[in-house]
């Protein structure tokens, strides 16, 4: 069983919890019509996913590779039970955005799925290596 051993302690004093939106890289260069556009989509990825696929789908055409909603439609086709096109996008935005945790843990969780947990420290930098960005 691998055991991570960091090479230097690391002591949190405090935490703060938001559920304000976090200005990210990706949120300050996006024009506003398409942040809210995804944070419509987030509002009803839960309770109607279907829906939620078709309206990512769309958004997609025009503009590609937004790391967020590539983990919506993830979750979304996870939720409708369709394993192939989860895998599909999981592993292209983990391609795309090695350095997205929700990316990274989708791939990881594709990875957890297929059997293949040995791959899974090399996807969040415990390894070195990085995993093939495909399954």
């Amino acid at each position: 069983m691998y055991k991570y051993q960091p090479s230097r302690s690391l002591e949190i004093k405090s935490i703060d919890i938001t559920f304000d939106t976090v200005e990210t890289k990706w949120s300050r260069k996006t024009p506003r019509s398409i942040r809210n556009k995804v944070e419509e989509i987030h509002c009803f990825a839960k309770d109607d996913p279907k829906r939620a696929i078709h309206e990512i789908l769309k958004v997609n055409k025009k503009h590609k590779n937004i790391p967020v909603l590539n983990n919506y439609l993830c979750s979304c086709y996870l939720a409708i039970n369709d394993i192939d096109n989860a895998k599909k996008i999981a592993s292209q935005n983990y391609k795309l955005f090695p350095r997205y945790l929700f990316a990274k843990t989708n791939f990881a969780q594709i990875c957890i799925n297929t059997n293949k947990v040995d791959q899974i420290p090399s996807i969040f930098g415990s390894s070195g290596k990085r995993v093939p960005s495909s399954m």
